[in-house]
């Protein structure tokens, strides 16, 4: 598996201060993005690819209802097609992640760690769901590939919490 803070680190991302140490990073993309991904003609003929389309659109649709409306903090998430976010021991810190990890440009927004309730995942059988729980009772819901250290993503928070 990638170390994700390690390529994270590697890249100097900016407004991460010297001194703040990086305990988790992750990459996710909206709710019923994976799901929902286009096919590619390529792989199979025009009307594989218009139902295969219709079939994966139906599911995201299904995937993001389930989440329901977003409201209180979970709702000023930015409104990016993927997103790298790194956990510090102050804050959560949100990158436009659309250029890859390498390319990341200033954050797009930050929470304090006060404001973080806690941080889940469930495991799909293409994809992982990453909830975000925030203080004031708000669920923020993404999608994320597989391989991801998500055990540790969680933890990460836990340790920032508790320092």
């Amino acid at each position: 598996m990638v170390d994700l803070v390690k390529k994270f680190q590697k890249g100097n991302p900016p407004g991460i201060a010297a001194d703040e140490e990086v305990l988790a990073v992750t990459m996710v993309q909206p709710r019923g993005s994976i799901v929902g991904a286009e096919s590619n003609p390529a792989f199979g003929g025009l009307v594989e690819q218009v139902a295969g389309d219709v079939i994966r659109g139906k599911l995201a649709d299904k995937a993001v209802a389930a989440e329901g409306e977003l409201a209180g903090d979970a709702a000023t998430w930015p409104k990016v097609d993927s997103c790298v976010f790194a956990v510090t021991r102050r804050r959560v810190v949100v990158y436009d992640g659309v250029k890859g990890m390498k390319k990341l440009q200033g954050p797009v927004a930050e929470y304090p760690i006060e404001r973080i309730a806690g941080i889940s995942y469930e495991k799909k059988s293409i994809y992982n769901v990453i909830r975000i729980a925030f203080t004031d009772g708000s669920v923020a819901a993404f999608d994320a590939g597989k391989g991801l250290r998500l055990d540790e993503l969680v933890a990460s928070v836990e340790r920032a919490k508790g320092s």
